[in-house]
């Protein structure tokens, strides 16, 4: 990014965020509130709510519903996907905001006010929010840690990381090859001391495994078939496959089928 960098190198993510996110719609509500019960909890959260300056009330609505898509999908997909800095940024700016306006409304309340309440409500959805970025970002991590010869060899696929990505995939790189060659390596010859030989039977490279089996669901009924060996299956909107991620990556890039 040119704009404004994120830097999420030893970032504390607070527990806060801004006011104005809620859970994306659900078809069913998990806690068993009714429609008025979630009304009054939504009109609660509405009067910490600051002026903010960084999106409509829609566009940090969408926001939440991104980083959820994109937390599922990243989760489900062997592969570093594209990342999401920009949505970060925004989502992190408003964390910035909401916890100023928490800390002096908890500054300025009386003990029997109802604003305790309403603050107990907005940092619950706070943890929830918290949550999601950092399982985000511990899953991109763990994808480059297990694979980090990998990443290290292909320029295309470190295109999809952060510049703080690619910062932690360089040292750790570093350390963790500065630390072999101390340990042991330094006694092999030469020919042997490559951590990325793939010239034998068997590659020192681990690759993200293709064909790992992932739950997709149509959600466009193209009604076009996908050839598996001697069987064929139909995307049918509404339905849920199971399939091997190679097979089926070229339809969740396109849209027509979305992780689960």
């Amino acid at each position: 990014m040119e704009e404004d960098n994120l830097d999420l190198e030893g970032m504390d993510i607070h527990s806060g965020l801004d006011s104005s996110f809620h859970s994306p719609p659900h078809t069913s509500d998990p806690a068993g509130l009714s429609m008025d019960e979630t009304d009054d909890i939504d009109d609660l959260i509405n009067n910490v709510r600051p002026h903010d300056p960084l999106g409509t009330l829609e566009e940090k609505e969408a926001d939440i519903k991104e980083l959820t898509h994109s937390w599922v999908t990243e989760r489900m997909s062997p592969t570093l996907l594209p990342t999401k800095e920009a949505l970060l940024f925004r989502i992190l700016k408003r964390v910035q905001l909401q916890i100023e306006v928490i800390e002096e409304k908890s500054i300025d309340m009386s003990p029997d006010t109802d604003v305790k309440l309403e603050l107990l409500i907005v940092e619950t959805e706070l943890e929830r929010i918290k949550y999601l970025i950092r399982s985000y970002l511990r899953v991109r991590l763990l994808k480059i840690d297990n694979s980090m010869e990998y990443y290290q060899s292909s320029p295309l696929d470190r295109m999809n990381m952060s510049q703080t990505e690619r910062m932690y995939l360089n040292r750790h790189y570093a350390l963790l090859k500065n630390l072999y060659a101390h340990q042991f390596m330094n006694t092999f010859p030469d020919s042997l001391k490559q951590m990325n030989d793939s010239s034998g039977s068997a590659s020192m490279v681990q690759e993200p495994n293709m064909d790992h089996p992932v739950f997709v669901r149509v959600v466009k009924d193209t009604g076009r078939k996908i050839i598996i060996g001697n069987d064929s299956v139909k995307l049918r909107k509404g339905s849920i496959v199971v399939i091997k991620y190679s097979i089926i990556v070229k339809y969740v890039e396109s849209g027509d089928v979305v992780f689960i």
